[in-house]
C-alpha cells in the first residue's frame, strides 16, 4: 500500500474550508470514492503525487475500462481513534458486472485500488490518497461482481508511535 502524502494533506489538512479529518467520517458518501487499477507490471507508487492525473499518468498504471465498471463510492466511512493509530474504516465495495475490455473481447486483469477523493472539478483535481494492492491480483474480470473486502484495521491506518 501507497499513501499519498499531498493528497492525504490536501484533505485532512485542518482548516475551514475543507472540513480536515471529519470529512472522511462526515462528509457525503459521495467524497470519497475507489477506482480500479488494470493491468500486469508493476504498480507505479510515487507517494509525492497529489492527484488522480499524476497517478494515471504513470505508463504502468491506467485505470480500468471494462465493460460494466465506473468509480464506486467508497460508504460507511468511519474513524476509530486509539492510542497512537488512527484507522480509516469503510464498507466492503462491491463493482458488479465487470466484463472485457471496453469494446474488446479481452479480459481486464486488476491489481490495485485507488482511494481518492474530489477536492475539484475532475482528476487533475481529486486528491489521490492510497492505493492498495489487491489481494490476490492479479485477478482476471468475467462479468462477474469484484468485492473489496477492507481488513478490519482500516482501508488504510495511520501509526504515531515515535
Amino acid at each position: 500500500m501507497a499513501i499519498y502524502h499531498k493528497g492525504v494533506k490536501l484533505v485532512f489538512a485542518e482548516t475551514e474550508t475543507n472540513g480536515g479529518w471529519d470529512r472522511w467520517a462526515g462528509g457525503d458518501t459521495s467524497d470519497f470514492q475507489v477506482a480500479l487499477v488494470d493491468g500486469t507490471g508493476t504498480f507505479e507508487q510515487d507517494q509525492t503525487e497529489a492527484v488522480v492525473a499524476d497517478v494515471f499518468a504513470h505508463t504502468e498504471n491506467s485505470e480500468v475500462v471494462a465493460t460494466g465498471y465506473a468509480r464506486k463510492d467508497l460508504g460507511g466511512r468511519e474513524l476509530a481513534v486509539g492510542g497512537d493509530m488512527t484507522k480509516f474504516t469503510a464498507t466492503d465495495t462491491a463493482f458488479g458486472n465487470v466484463g472485457s475490455a471496453s469494446g474488446g473481447t479481452n479480459s481486464e486483469i486488476l491489481r490495485a485500488a485507488l482511494i481518492l477523493q474530489f477536492v475539484g472539478d475532475n482528476d487533475n483535481d481529486y486528491a489521490a490518497i492510497c492505493a492498495i494492492d489487491l489481494p490476490g491480483a492479479p485477478i482476471t474480470t468475467n462479468g462477474g461482481t469484484i468485492t473489496l473486502e477492507w481488513d478490519a484495521n482500516g482501508v488504510f491506518a495511520l501509526d504515531a508511535t515515535p
